[in-house]
C-alpha cells in the first residue's frame, strides 16, 4: 500500500531493533528486492538483543542521521547496506517482519479499516439525528411561543 512506503517511522505493532556496530546479521535479497535475514552472528550484536531472527524481512532503516526512518521494501540489498553504512553514529535502528507477523500485520490493518468505516457511518447518523433534532426546534420557535404569537 501507499501509505505504508510514505511512513517515516516505526508505528505501534512494528519490531524496532536499535543494534550496535558491527550487527551481526548477514543479510540477503530475494527476487522482489526484498532484504532478509540469511543469519545471525550467534555471540553478534543483533543475537544479543533476542528480537532477531533468521528469516525476518527488513522493512525499514533508520536514515542518515535524525530519528526518522526510511521504507525498504523492494529497494535491494545494496541500498539497504549503504544506508547502514552511512548512517551517522554507532546505532542502526531497524524494523523487522517475520512472514508470520506480515499476515498479522494485515488482518489488523484491515480490522482497523473496517473499525473506522463503521466509526465515520455512527458519526454521520448522530450528526443527522442531530440536524433533525435542530431543525425541529427551530420550526417549533418559527410557530411562536405557545401558537399565540
Amino acid at each position: 500500500m501507499n501509505w505504508n512506503r510514505q511512513k517515516r517511522a516505526a508505528t505501534v505493532g512494528d519490531r524496532q531493533v536499535d543494534l550496535k556496530r558491527p550487527l551481526g546479521i548477514v543479510l540477503e535479497e530475494d527476487e522482489n528486492g526484498n532484504v532478509y535475514v540469511e543469519a545471525v552472528a550467534p555471540r553478534g550484536n543483533a543475537a544479543r538483543t533476542g528480537m532477531v531472527k533468521k528469516g525476518d524481512v527488513v522493512t525499514m532503516c533508520s536514515a542518515t542521521f535524525g530519528d526518522q526512518m526510511w521504507n525498504c521494501r523492494g529497494v535491494g540489498l545494496t541500498r539497504v547496506l549503504a544506508a547502514i553504512r552511512v548512517r551517522a553514529g554507532p546505532n542502526v535502528s531497524l524494523v523487522f517482519e517475520s512472514t508470520d507477523e506480515k499476515g498479522d500485520k494485515w488482518k489488523n490493518t484491515a480490522k482497523s479499516i473496517e473499525k473506522a468505516e463503521e466509526a465515520r457511518a455512527r458519526a454521520q447518523l448522530k450528526k443527522d439525528e442531530l440536524l433533525s433534532e435542530l431543525e425541529d426546534d427551530e420550526k417549533k420557535i418559527k410557530r411562536g411561543f405557545f401558537g399565540l404569537f
